[in-house]
């Protein structure tokens, strides 16, 4: 691209020192390409106009060449992976390219997205089973539901629900063991219902139990910025 530049910034220079050529016989250089309106560059305006319009057309031509070979700095042209954090891309078979919504997190091996985690801070959090139902006839005893098809989420989550000045925090746990329970059950400890098991396997779901806490820090702080 930048040789092509070269090769018409090149034609316009010659076409100008042409002109000038023209003008030290005290002929008329053109304006807009238009004969009928035209300026005298003749020997009565010798000296500092004639400079200063070599100089003028210089700098655009610099300008111009600048705007050809480099129109878009490199900095800005791609989103930036990071030390932990990969940027994923679709990729389209004509050759397209278009950035995906969330991460890579490389040290964990997991897609991940911004959501608020239990410290208050955005970070990129993993995909997740959502916790639901109880595995006790009291609702204290959280389980997790999973999806049958597909990958089995490494992690469990439970949001806090969002208030007036804050948004919804999520506290992440490792996915425990599959529950192996006949019955589980929803509600409150003051009125807890519960459900035969089969009629969800019956639909392509699990339940399993969760595991230790999962720290906040575990995960990649995000911090939203705005171009100037």
């Amino acid at each position: 691209m930048k040789e092509a530049a070269k090769i018409v910034v090149g034609s316009c220079l010659v076409y100008v020192a042409m002109a000038a050529c023209s003008a030290s016989d005290g002929g008329f250089v053109p304006v807009d390409g238009n004969e009928g309106d035209a300026t005298a560059i003749g020997d009565d305006a010798q000296g500092g106009g004639r400079m200063s319009s070599d100089k003028d057309s210089g700098s655009m031509m610099s300008t111009i060449m600048d705007a050809l070979t480099d129109p878009v700095p490199a900095a800005k042209a791609d989103p930036v992976s990071g030390s932990r954090l990969k940027t994923q891309y679709w990729n389209g078979a004509d050759g397209s390219k278009q950035a995906m919504s969330g991460f890579y997190d490389s040290m964990l091996g997991e897609t991940c997205y911004p959501s608020t985690a239990s410290d208050g801070q955005m970070r990129c959090m993993p995909g997740m089973a959502g916790v639901s139902s109880f595995g006790d006839s009291g609702c204290t005893q959280s389980l997790a539901l999973v999806v049958g098809c597909g990958t089995t989420p490494k992690y469990a989550s439970q949001s806090v629900a969002a208030t007036a000045c804050n948004r919804p925090q999520t506290t992440y746990y490792a996915l425990g063991s599959p529950f192996n329970g006949s019955m589980y059950y929803s509600g409150t400890p003051a009125s807890c219902t519960g459900t035969p098991v089969s009629a969800l396997t019956a639909e392509g779901y699990s339940l399993y139990t969760l595991g230790a806490q999962v720290p906040a820090s575990t995960f990649v702080a995000i911090t939203v910025t705005t171009d100037p």
